[in-house]
């Protein structure tokens, strides 16, 4: 901005020098048509005011050059300030990046470290595993034998529930015996104390029935008997059954207490697995942090590089900006002097123009004078007819129809100062609207209808 504002004066400043070197080359043309006191007189004045310029026009120009070189001190020292503040920033890096480089060390000993310790823990978990696919197998295979047992137990209560009823029913089959045989003892008895007491012949058709009866008596006794040891064998296989049942029992209570252990056992492997299982997270969340470490590592080495780039590059816009702004200068200087040229052509255009308006204004009232003398001639003239007969025949314009125009037919009427009083004024640069047609002025003829154009312009 400062070169912006410096670059009027310097070109004040040249366009100075110019005209003072044409001044003195049109001076010591002069000077040899005069005598030669006068001239060396004014040589010397001359050589005096054309020093003083030249000092003056050394000075502006050595002033520029200083503001000039203290710019570019300016802009140097805050290159400077930018080129060690990007130093600083390179050399925090740095440090950053050994930093970087001891943790990334001690994190690949930590990470051996564990990976060791995980070794040794997956040996002991695979030694466990092992043990514990044998435990599954022992744990399966005493579940199956479980489950036979209670298959069998269940055998056994359907065996012992069936013997419980036969035995149930041959109580009651006994029971039913017994006191069928009763009521037959008691029949026996009371038919032998009737056969004591009454010591009479019987027929034969007693006595075969009382043989009969003791026929039945007997095979009753024998039933009897049969259905006795059938109670006691039923009563020996429910005793032997209600044995093989607690041993059975025994066995199972045994077995179930073996299955507890082993799920205690399993349960422990479990726990082990878990921790196991948590190790592996752990160790893969570590694997994760340092990938990020390492991507991290890798940014910031990125943007070290990058830094670096941009310190070249703003050391090479510096050399650029430089050269551009000595351009600029030399562009500035050639702008002004185009300026320059450019004013003094707008300047000769501008008392042209004058001119031409001039010229065009009194052209316009020399016209306006014209058309107004021959209006008054034309109303002079013209004879006076009612305003009944004449019909306007014409339609004004948008831009005359006010109240300050006046049409023909009125102005014929009125008098011819009041016409001109009362008619519209031109405008500069404005041209009239309609011409009345000339008419005769020997021959006395009804008015017709007038007609405008724009032909007079």
């Amino acid at each position: 901005m400062d070169d912006f504002c410096e670059a009027p004066n310097a070109m004040a400043v040249i366009g100075l020098s110019n005209a003072a070197a044409y001044f003195q080359n049109s001076c010591l043309v002069f000077c040899l048509m005069i005598p030669l006191p006068l001239v060396l007189f004014t040589y010397v004045i001359f050589k005096l005011y054309a020093g003083d310029k030249k000092n003056a026009v050394q000075s502006r120009a050595m002033h520029d050059l200083l503001t000039t070189i203290r710019e570019l001190e300016v802009l140097n020292g805050e290159h400077c300030s930018e080129l060690s503040r990007m130093k600083l920033q390179v050399e925090e890096l740095a440090e950053v990046r050994q930093q970087l480089k001891a943790n990334d060390k001690e994190q690949q000993e930590r990470i051996l470290c564990m990976e060791k310790q995980l070794a040794e823990k997956i040996e002991t978990l695979k030694s466990t595993e092992a043990r514990l696919v044998q435990l599954r197998s022992l744990l399966h295979n005493s579940e199956m034998e479980r489950d036979r047992l209670k298959e069998e137990l269940a055998v056994v209560d359907e065996r012992v529930q069936a013997s419980r009823e036969s035995i149930d029913d041959l109580e009651a089959q006994l029971e039913k015996l017994k006191a069928e045989n009763r009521s037959l003892f008691k029949q026996l008895s009371e038919a032998c104390e009737a056969n004591q007491l009454k010591p009479t012949k019987e027929d034969s058709s007693q006595t075969d029935s009382k043989k009969e009866d003791v026929v039945d008596v007997t095979r009753l006794r024998v039933d009897m008997h049969k259905l006795d040891k059938e109670v006691e064998q039923a009563r020996a296989d429910l005793c032997k059954a209600k044995d093989e049942l607690t041993h059975l029992r025994k066995e199972l209570e045994l077995k179930e207490g073996e299955l507890c252990e082993k799920k205690d056992k399993l349960d422990e492997y479990k726990d082990f697995v878990q921790m196991y299982n948590e190790s592996q997270a752990e160790h893969k969340r570590k694997d994760e942090e340092k990938h990020a470490l390492d991507q991290e590592n890798k940014q910031l080495l990125k943007e070290l590089d990058e830094s670096k780039c941009k310190a070249v590059h703003l050391e090479s816009t510096l050399s650029s900006l430089q050269q551009a702004n000595a351009t600029l200068k030399g562009e500035i200087v050639k702008l002004e002097q185009e300026k320059l040229k450019l004013d003094n052509d707008n300047l000769q255009l501008i008392d042209q123009l004058r001119d031409a308006l001039h010229e065009k204004e009194i052209l316009e009232q020399a016209v306006q004078k014209a058309v107004v003398s021959v209006e008054d001639e034309e109303n002079v003239e013209a004879p006076r007819e009612p305003v009944h007969s004449v019909r306007p025949l014409w339609n004004p314009p948008e831009d005359i129809c006010d109240d300050s125009f006046v049409a023909p037919e009125e102005a014929a009427n009125e008098s011819g100062s009041e016409s001109v009083r009362h008619r519209k004024v031109l405008k500069l640069g404005e041209r009239p609207t309609a011409i009345p047609s000339p008419v005769n002025s020997t021959r006395r003829e009804p008015r017709k209808e007038l007609r405008f154009d724009d032909s007079w312009a």
